[in-house]
């Protein structure tokens, strides 16, 4: 098989990294794929699919929107779904009617006489989707404690609560126990992730039902330990595919799936189809320099200089926002990749939480974040994010030094969602929202952490440091690597142009300077960031 019909209208020709995976499919039981950006996963995966049209393929996708794409790729051997839908489809067999919604500390806190107020709630709330994120299937003291301290947010909640209340730990346990049981037989709804737990600890139960031939896990660098529970324990050959430096939803409790699997034979796919050689090279130093990577993205010598899309990549929500008040006041049109409600939220909840807690506490659209209202003022808010370092609420802070008021904040925003209402060829996004995405020009903006300040700050000496932590799962390490694996994101997200504001950059291009040792080449770094002001351009248009 050399050649493959993705639709009526293209058909392209496999690759020898192509072809040699699908061989592997008749050979192996356990193979694992490791796809650069752009390195044609998807037309691969339905490659195989075709190849063996006889035998049935069951895909766990992402998220819904790959889903529906998917859907109209993929043949009809392959049946399509995300991990919470296959999962759903067998649990709520078991109840008469299921109901299900997503867990708000608010309800536990008016259904739990036991849970004192909404910060313990939330808190409880927290702990209880990290459960149901992980593979652990006993709501014990020395698990709950384990989940508590491997997550930087939940340690640091539960050391402030514990000083207050008297045997903390075991309320905690017994509060997570309540839930469960309240949610098992139904006197609450069911939250998304408990019946993705619910589906893992009785997956015995189902497994023999479920007969698929060959079981795919898509973007398996951002999976969870819950998923790739089921995913192991179904029958079937397995694929797993994804690529390691594309990891960056570590916040959302989500592992490396690509490290975690045990296979049989690991496979690569390294020609990318989306970008320029140019692009390219600047996404190889990146690896090869702070992630130690040596085999580099190829291409497919692309030459297209046609420039019909547009985007602009930030770190921070916040940054977007003062993009959108440059396009503001000269009333430019524009899309963003995620809904206003998730750009604003942030610097709205805290200049909400100046003016009016109650435009918070009682928010029914999802505009504000609760979690917030566990702090009484905005220093406190600073002193939690000096353990935290989110760099979302480090910009959203500086938003409102700057005169980013809650009223204007507000007309930003409405202006953003009259936007979005039309079509534009121009997008705002973020890193983590630019996943998946492509555009034709591509200007990252400057408010990424510069990597020098970010291996220092965290006491990494050098590259061959960062490995070694990683390959210990420290926990620091693992918070830098996904900020390099952003800046990654970033890059490849550009098909012909690459406009690059970060002194990143610049970083990368002068390497050699401070490649042996981060501390004692600090200095350099300011050399690098005066440069990188210098060259820096800012285009709006």
């Amino acid at each position: 098989m050399t050649e493959v019909m993705l639709s009526q209208n293209q058909t392209i020709r496999l690759t020898d990294e192509q072809q040699n995976i699908i061989s592997a499919c008749s050979k192996y039981n356990r193979i694992k794929v490791l796809a650069y950006a752009g390195a044609g996963k998807t037309s691969t995966l339905i490659a195989i699919t075709k190849a063996f049209p006889n035998k049935s393929f069951l895909y766990l996708a992402f998220n819904k929107a790959i889903v529906e794409d998917a859907k109209k790729k993929f043949p009809a051997n392959a049946k399509i779904t995300t991990v919470h839908a296959f999962a759903y489809s067998f649990i709520a067999k078991s109840f008469e009617k299921m109901r299900v919604a997503n867990l708000r500390a608010k309800e536990l806190l008016e259904l739990d006489p036991d849970v004192r107020n909404y910060e313990i709630a939330n808190f409880i709330v927290q702990v209880f989707d990290a459960y149901c994120y992980s593979d652990i299937t006993n709501l014990d003291m020395e698990s709950i404690l384990q989940i508590i301290y491997d997550d930087l947010n939940l340690r640091f909640d539960y050391e402030q609560l514990r000083r207050s209340y008297p045997n903390f730990a075991r309320f905690v346990v017994r509060s997570l126990e309540k839930l469960y049981n309240m949610m098992m037989f139904q006197k609450i709804d069911m939250s998304h992730n408990f019946y993705l737990k619910l589906f893992q600890t009785q997956i015995d139960k189902y497994k023999d039902l479920i007969d698929y031939d060959y079981v795919l896990l898509d973007e398996a660098q951002d999976t969870n330990d819950v998923t790739l529970a089921v995913f192991n324990a179904l029958n079937g050959k397995k694929i797993l595919v994804g690529d390691t430096y594309q990891k960056i939803y570590g916040f959302r409790k989500a592992v490396n799936g690509i490290e975690k699997f045990d296979a049989d034979v690991t496979l690569r796919l390294t020609i990318s189809f989306r970008f320029t050689n140019d692009i390219a090279k600047t996404a190889n130093k990146l690896l090869l320099f702070f992630r130690k990577e040596t085999v580099p993205i190829q291409t497919i010598n692309k030459t297209s200089n046609v420039i019909a899309t547009t985007a602009y990549i930030s770190r921070t929500n916040a940054r977007l926002i003062e993009v959108i008040n440059d396009f503001y006041k000269s009333n430019k049109t524009f899309n963003t990749a995620r809904s206003e409600k998730e750009i604003f939220k942030t610097p709205l909840t805290l200049a909400a939480l100046i003016r009016n807690r109650k435009a918070i506490l009682y928010d029914s659209e999802g505009i504000y974040d609760k979690f917030f209202l566990k702090f009484t003022n905005l220093e406190e808010v600073k002193e939690y994010n000096k353990v935290i370092n989110d760099p979302n609420i480090e910009f959203s802070l500086k938003l409102l030094i700057k005169g980013y008021d809650y009223e204007y904040l507000m007309k930003l925003f409405n202006f953003t969602k009259q936007n979005n209402i039309r079509i534009s060829n121009t997008f705002l996004a973020t890193a983590h929202s630019a996943k998946g995405l492509e555009w034709d020009k591509v200007t990252i903006l400057d408010d990424f952490p510069d990597f020098v300040d970010l291996f220092t700050k965290n006491g990494i000496n050098s590259t061959t440091h960062l490995k070694k932590l990683l390959q210990n799962n420290d926990f620091m390490a693992q918070r830098v690597s996904e900020e390099l694996n952003l800046f990654y994101v970033a890059i490849t997200r550009a098909k012909t142009e690459l406009i690059c504001e970060s002194f990143n950059e610049v970083f990368i291009n002068k390497f050699g300077y401070f490649v042996k040792n981060l501390h004692e080449s600090k200095h350099k770094a300011e050399e690098f960031k005066k440069e990188a002001k210098k060259t820096k351009k800012k285009k709006y248009s």
